[in-house]
């Protein structure tokens, strides 16, 4: 994930609805967290796959067969 992804993600949640204020909070307390967009993105790329791992090990997906 770039930067770039994550302020697109930011905006397309705004046209969704999502709260700004709660959104901006959320936002703000990342940055604080993490130091830069470029980090929050590297870090949400990290998640992402990591998520994907822990619901691997759950079994939360089925097999096809």
């Amino acid at each position: 994930m770039t930067p770039e992804d994550l302020e697109r993600m930011h905006s397309a949640a705004l046209k969704r609805g999502v709260d700004p204020e709660e959104l901006a909070r959320q936002r703000q307390e990342a940055l604080e967290e993490c130091g830069s967009v470029a980090e929050m993105a590297r870090w949400a790329d990290f998640d992402a796959r990591l998520d994907h791992y822990y619901r691997h090990l759950r079994g939360e997906f089925l097999r096809r067969y």
